[in-house]
């Protein structure tokens, strides 16, 4: 589960609901380059997602640490515009796209290049 503080989100309450609508529209979005959400809770100060539990670390860290050959690049750039393309299918724009935001998930040499 992840925890998202509202008062880091927005000083607005009329955006929660956007919010939550928003993370309403990625739970049918169901894709296996794309992480799965389950459902959405909230309180006064938090929102609780509820998704998939994917180990491993996103690429702005990965990359602190390692580099990647030419074919591992094309693996990920490929992975990713293979999700965009099913979100922009679905009608979807994602707003966000950086290395913080995809996520290694094993080694790339082992890893069979659909499900990185």
């Amino acid at each position: 589960m992840k925890i998202l503080k509202k008062n880091l989100l927005s000083q607005k309450p009329a955006l929660d609901d956007l919010l939550v609508n928003e993370f309403k529209v990625l739970m049918d979005a169901r894709h296996p380059n794309i992480i799965r959400m389950y459902d959405i809770f909230q309180d006064r100060q938090n929102f609780f997602v509820v998704q998939e539990l994917l180990k491993g670390e996103d690429l702005y860290e990965t990359l602190g640490h390692r580099t990647f050959s030419e074919d591992e690049a094309i693996q990920i750039v490929r992975q990713t515009l293979m999700a965009l393309k099913f979100l922009h299918e679905q009608n979807i724009v994602h707003r966000d796209i950086k290395s913080d935001n995809l996520l290694i998930l094993q080694s790339l040499d082992t890893a069979n290049p659909d499900e990185i």
